[in-house]
């Protein structure tokens, strides 16, 4: 929800500025601000997906409060701005790629025909890719635990080795 009211802040933007440039600059210039305009939405909606992402491995590590954990969430990213930036594009592409794949999928499977069997070719793609997507976002939540875990401590006076972390949770095996 947060990621898309920053883009809806972006587009409301987005209008009087760009009737403020239109008649001053060359089209190409208005074509390379209206890029660096929503170029800035899409680093904006990136950097709080990240932060969010940290925040809420920090309340799984260490159960603090919001406030420690968005701070040391802002700690882990400017320690690894490179590798968060890094798994998070290769998450995302990977995402993509497998969405993408799966609407080729049911595209190649001409649903249109009622056939049972493309029935059931469509309902496992739809779960597969659910499933894949899933286990993205896990192996997203893993890389950013194991950033906020190799944090030492929060800045700002924080004590967080002083904090018990979240007890884990007993295997089924």
């Amino acid at each position: 929800l947060a990621q898309a009211l920053i883009l809806l802040a972006f587009v409301l933007l987005y209008v009087p500025l760009h009737r403020l440039w239109l008649g001053r600059v060359s089209e190409r210039a208005s074509d390379l601000l209206s890029v660096a305009w929503f170029g800035l939405a899409g680093a904006g909606v990136l950097l709080f997906s990240v932060l969010h992402a940290l925040a809420r491995a920090a309340n799984v590590r260490y159960g603090a409060r919001v406030s420690d954990n968005l701070v040391h969430a802002i700690a882990v990213l400017r320690q690894w701005p490179g590798k968060l930036a890094a798994s998070w594009g290769v998450v995302g592409v990977a995402s993509l790629l497998l969405v993408a794949g799966a609407a080729y999928a049911v595209d190649a499977a001409h649903i249109e025909r009622p056939d049972t069997w493309r029935i059931v070719v469509v309902a496992f793609v739809h779960q597969g890719a659910a499933l894949g997507l899933a286990a993205l976002r896990a192996a997203w939540l893993a890389v950013t635990l194991r950033l906020v875990s190799a944090r030492p401590h929060a800045p700002t006076g924080l004590d967080w080795e002083r904090q018990e972390p979240v007890p884990e949770l007993p295997s089924s095996t």
